[in-house]
């Protein structure tokens, strides 16, 4: 049985649960009188805004896994590169180099920087929960727990 613990997880009921269920696995955030068995280092703010998003309904996957907006680069984009004919050293710049009809390229004053906007704001992400089911997921593939 895994637990998530933290703060506010009364002590006492901890003792009950460990009587019941000797192989009882906490993970959390570690306070007064609290040592989980895996002791996570979690910013208690941010630990508290994931807790109130599940609650408040929010889907367990988008709590848990981070979605990655970075562009792949991969051995499918490396073969398109390649049978274009565009190599990693012939970038745009290079395929113009040279050519009588292209004027050269002078270095101009600088535009003007736009203001940044605020960066986004992370996606909410509860890392005592995402331990907990890559631990299950893990203790499950290598047979460590029972089917069900």
């Amino acid at each position: 049985m895994f637990l998530l613990v933290g703060p506010g997880t009364p002590t006492d009921l901890l003792a009950a649960l460990r009587d019941h269920a000797p192989a009882l696995i906490t993970i959390g955030l570690a306070a007064p009188g609290l040592t989980p068995d895996i002791t996570l280092s979690v910013n208690p703010e941010a630990d508290a805004r994931a807790y109130a998003a599940l609650e408040a309904g929010a889907p367990i996957e988008s709590l848990i896994s981070e979605n990655s907006t970075k562009h792949r680069f991969d051995e499918a984009a490396l073969a398109r590169d390649r049978d274009s004919g565009e190599t990693e050293d012939e970038g745009p710049k290079s395929k113009v180099e040279g050519r009588e009809d292209v004027p050269p390229i002078t270095a101009a004053a600088p535009a003007p920087v736009a203001a940044k906007s605020a960066a986004p704001e992370k996606p909410l992400k509860d890392t005592v929960l995402e331990r907990a089911v890559q631990l299950h997921r893990a203790l499950l593939a290598l047979g460590k727990l029972p089917r069900s």
